[in-house]
């Protein structure tokens, strides 16, 4: 759902991906969700 308002409504774009990430001194993996929405 939240794609669909994201590209229908605002024209925009959702990516996700799997990511390594340190948190105090531990290594971590998770999603790694990035919107990106124009301006115009």
């Amino acid at each position: 759902m939240s794609k669909e308002i994201i590209e229908k409504h605002y024209d925009g774009q959702i990516t996700c991906k799997n990511e390594n990430f340190t948190y105090d001194s531990n290594i971590y993996r998770g999603a790694n969700f990035t919107i990106t929405i124009p301006l115009n």
